[in-house]
């Protein structure tokens, strides 16, 4: 038996296409049918993953590297972006000389989203999205608009996430 944190990751494929550095999980398969996975590195900050030309080249543990009792498995998981944002209520009264901003409340771990709003007539009709953004947790984060002048209605809207490219 092997105790002890996880101090080096030796890449041995290298995926492709990846457009931000994906998430690692170390993990021990058990043989046990009622769970699949046991030990699992508590904290994604334990590793920082090196990327040329869009692929893994070297991953290197900066962390304490969790507590595990046999080598792990490790895999890479892609980070979401933003893939839409469906308005739910347009509101009123926004002006489409000076648009209100759009955000999300959940920071990317990668790279921020780029939202545009379209407003028609004083109502967000669209959210467009020019960048979508890397490393949302995809776990239902509020769309932020800011409010419209006063004696307007307040838009709400919800996005909606996909993996970003690459594979491992």
């Amino acid at each position: 038996n092997i105790s002890g944190p996880v101090s080096v990751i030796t890449v041995t494929a290298e995926g492709s296409g990846y457009a931000y550095p994906p998430l690692v999980r170390c993990y021990l398969q058990t043989s046990s049918p009622d769970t699949d996975f046991v030990d699992t590195v508590p904290s994604t900050d334990s590793f920082t993953v090196s990327l040329v030309d869009g692929k893994v080249v070297s991953v290197a543990v900066t962390g304490d590297g969790g507590n595990l009792h046999a080598p792990p498995q490790v895999e890479f998981v892609n980070l979401l972006g933003v893939s839409s944002v469906e308005i739910q209520n347009g509101g009123e009264g926004y002006d489409p000389e000076n648009p209100p901003a759009v955000s999300l409340d959940e920071a990317a771990s990668a790279e921020d989203a780029v939202l545009i709003p379209v407003i028609e007539d004083g109502v967000l009709v669209s959210v467009v999205v020019s960048s979508s953004g890397g490393g949302y947790s995809g776990d239902n984060p509020s769309v932020t608009i800011d409010p419209p002048p006063s004696g307007g209605v307040q838009a709400t809207a919800e996005a909606f996430f996909s993996p970003t490219p690459g594979s491992g």
